[in-house]
């Protein structure tokens, strides 16, 4: 059986704003359109607008990055690769859904995910023994995302291995 496998999750709560905001919208528009009866149905109905769009473009943009994530967690690296490589095209062909990510998918993450298909990528292929493969996805990550302090990391971490199995 498999370790657990680590996540790392950042929240830009910048990117919280905006969702509330939405939320907010909706719950005032469903208030003075509907005039719903008791008003607190109001909340209620907004609030589930706002979930149901939440999940539904999340469950309908982020099939291969969600899949690509339950792989890795399951310890099946190289078909999470395949799904990693997939999450990463569309947002390459697609940046404007990633820029604005908070609005679009609903989601406060810090990481875009481009920067968290390269990452993922990386991993799995370290987790795979493939070093020179993980280096190059999390100096892909670092090139494109200089201040991604957790793809630093890995790759010093690799160095200090690698300067470690040399001495």
């Amino acid at each position: 059986m498999s370790a657990k496998q680590p996540a790392i999750r950042v929240t830009s709560w910048r990117m919280v704003i905006p969702q509330l905001v939405i939320m907010a919208v909706l719950i005032v528009v469903v208030a003075v359109v509907f005039k719903p009866q008791p008003p607190v149905l109001a909340f209620t109905i907004g609030a589930a607008v706002y979930l149901l769009y939440s999940y539904g473009s999340r469950w309908l943009l982020l099939k291969p990055h969600k899949r690509g994530v339950k792989l890795t967690f399951n310890g099946e690296y190289a078909a999470a690769i395949a799904h990693h490589e997939a999450s990463l095209r569309f947002f390459e062909r697609y940046p404007w859904i990633d820029r604005f990510r908070a609005v679009i998918l609903m989601t406060p993450s810090a990481f875009s995910f481009t920067e968290m298909a390269l990452m993922n990528i990386a991993y799995c292929y370290g987790q795979l023994g493939d070093i020179q493969a993980a280096k190059a996805f999390y100096q892909q990550t670092l090139n494109q995302f200089p201040d991604n302090e957790v793809a630093a990391a890995a790759l010093n971490l690799i160095r200090s291995a690698e300067e470690g199995a040399v001495n």
